[in-house]
Formats: structure tokens, C-alpha cells, sequence
């Protein structure tokens, strides 16, 4: 009983299958269990899919928008200028580069303020 990866990339959605010793997969464990009992070795084994597949899967299926959206978010947690300009390198959404250009903005305030409290303290 070998994991096939090709049943989870010909069903996305699919968290699971069933597999008995001759090798036939099941969706579903009552079939399973139906088609093992004429089977001289009756096991049955639950191939669930894998998490780091899943993540690909699902990184695969998003949209251009919801793609830009994750990286408008990923561009929000960044702390320096320089990472938010590589992080902007190449882009071409313009949501993306208004989130870029926006946290370089807040980056450079917050700078600002703590350079004028520190010059104010000497």
C-alpha cells in the first residue's frame, strides 16, 4: 500500500482516502470495507493527504487578487525601509506598491519621531 500523490492532485478538495491491501482506493471507508471483505488480507489504510501539499494546493488555487492580498499583508509586518523596497522589487500590482509605499511612509514617521525625541533629550 503505497501513497499515490497523483489521486490528490486529480482531487483538490480531497482530505483523505481509503486503500485496501490489493491496492484500490475508496473515498469513502464503507466501500472500503465492502470491497475488502473479498479480500484474503482485509486491511484497510487511511491515506490522508499531505499538510505541506496542501498548502501548495491551495497557494495554486488563489487568484491574482487574493495572491496580492497576502502579499500586501506580508508587506505590512516588514520593520526597515531597505526590506520593504526588496519586497516591492519587480511587483507589478498596484495594491501591493500602495501597501509598499504606504509602510515606507510609517516606517519613515516613526523614524522621524524617535531621531526629534532623541535630539530633543541631549
Amino acid at each position: 500500500m503505497s501513497t499515490d500523490k497523483s489521486v490528490f492532485k486529480q482531487h483538490p478538495h480531497l482530505k483523505s482516502y481509503h486503500e485496501t491491501a490489493d491496492g484500490t482506493k475508496f473515498f469513502k471507508p464503507e466501500h472500503a470495507k465492502l470491497h475488502a471483505k473479498s479480500l484474503k488480507d482485509k486491511a484497510i489504510k487511511e491515506v490522508k493527504r499531505p499538510v505541506l501539499e496542501s498548502v501548495e494546493v491551495v497557494l495554486e488555487e488563489l487568484t491574482p487578487m487574493q495572491k496580492a492580498k497576502l502579499r500586501v499583508r506580508d508587506i505590512k509586518k516588514l520593520d526597515t525601509v531597505e526590506a520593504v523596497k526588496a519586497a516591492l522589487e519587480g511587483e507589478t500590482a498596484k495594491t501591493v506598491i500602495e501597501a509598499g509605499e504606504q509602510r515606507i511612509r510609517a516606517i519613515q514617521d516613526v523614524d522621524g519621531v524617535l531621531n526629534t525625541s532623541v535630539n530633543e533629550e541631549e
